[in-house]
């Protein structure tokens, strides 16, 4: 048998095809990685341009809400119903003036729909228990609803009282600056409180978690001074912290809003309430809370108003701002619409002129 040998030149004409071959494989993986990269690259850049767009419309319907609901506090008239939507009108007297005329946004933190998918919500401040100078009949009472037990309610109140007053004198269970050191916290600042949630910073009250779960206790308080809760404009909660008001009155007394009278709330509690009629107003109050949130937020944001109408140059002050997480409660309602031109939204593209 004969054994036929390539020549030198096949063999590398050979390797040659070989290695072609190889390097076209290589190559064609690395595009074909290349085209991946770019197109997972591409996806990346379109989804972030989308997200960023999005983020974008939701400030601007969020400024736009909150822009609308200023104005119209600076414009409209308050009644016992809340915020009016009507054109300012002069009533004839105090008792008109005070009459609902049926079209009010209610400041019992009632949810609303505002620009694009925007909710907001108004709270009159004086619905609210008071934490600065606190009535401390009405907050031991609120914090036993909340869960605290009876005998360290007491103690609660006295370190809160030691904390913003404005001394360092101790009070009965009471804490100044030592045992705030003892502790590893910064002493208290002796002042008056700047928001509800300050409250977590003094001795002892962080370490109850059922005051700050679903941020009840700061949705239920103002670090403002308050005497008794506004019963237009009160929670649930709170109405429950007046002396012979139980959960079955308070829902009556939420059911039966607005009233006009201490007389016609009496008769709805179904006993006397034991306070001065003068001592509690049934008109909202100067101090609002507006809490604006948004589907592509991933919290909400609570802007504490004070209202100036004396000021005619500037008819409100914004006291504070918080972007706090979001209050998933599943038994909130769903946003209501507002009848007013100032949420009417803007038309996508300039009408046609007419001739």
């Amino acid at each position: 048998m004969v054994t036929l040998r390539e020549s030198p030149v096949t063999c590398a004409l050979h390797r040659q095809r070989g290695f072609i071959l190889v390097a076209t494989l290589w190559l064609l993986a690395l595009l074909t990685v290349a085209a991946s990269y770019l197109a997972y690259w591409t996806t990346e850049a379109i989804d972030n341009a989308w997200r960023e767009q999005q983020a974008w419309r939701a400030a601007i319907d969020a400024h736009g809400t909150q822009a609308a609901v200023l104005y119209l506090l600076s414009t409209q008239r308050f009644t016992v119903a809340g915020l009016t939507l009507e054109l300012p009108l002069t009533p004839a007297n105090t008792e008109e003036f005070e009459q609902p005329v049926g079209n009010e946004l209610t400041l019992d933190d009632r949810r609303y729909r505002g620009l694009g998918q925007t909710v907001f919500a108004l709270q009159d401040e004086a619905g609210l228990v008071g934490l600065t100078y606190p009535n401390s009949t009405q907050l031991e009472q609120l914090l036993g609803l909340l869960g605290i037990p009876l005998e360290q309610r007491s103690p609660l109140i006295a370190k809160l009282q030691d904390y913003s007053d404005t001394d360092d004198l101790y009070r009965l269970n009471g804490a100044e600056a030592r045992q705030y050191q003892e502790r590893g916290q910064s002493p208290p600042p002796n002042r008056e409180l700047l928001t509800a949630w300050e409250a977590r910073a003094v001795l002892d009250w962080s370490g109850y978690e059922a005051l700050w779960q679903s941020q009840r206790l700061p949705r239920l308080t103002t670090a403002r001074v308050s005497n008794y809760p506004n019963p237009n404009t009160a929670p649930l909660l709170n109405l429950q912290t007046l002396t012979n008001v139980d959960v079955e009155a308070a829902r009556r007394i939420v059911a039966g809003r607005p009233y006009l009278s201490y007389y016609a709330l009496n008769v709805v509690v179904g006993a006397p309430l034991p306070i001065d009629e003068l001592s509690f107003s049934l008109l909202p109050s100067e101090s609002i809370r507006l809490t604006l949130s948004h589907p592509d937020w991933p919290g909400r944001r609570e802007i504490h108003i004070e209202l100036t109408p004396q000021n005619t140059a500037q008819p409100w002050l914004i006291d504070y701002a918080l972007d706090l997480p979001a209050d998933n409660d599943p038994t909130t309602s769903p946003p209501a619409p507002v009848a007013s031109p100032v949420f009417a939204e803007a038309p996508a593209a300039p009408p046609a002129r007419t001739r």
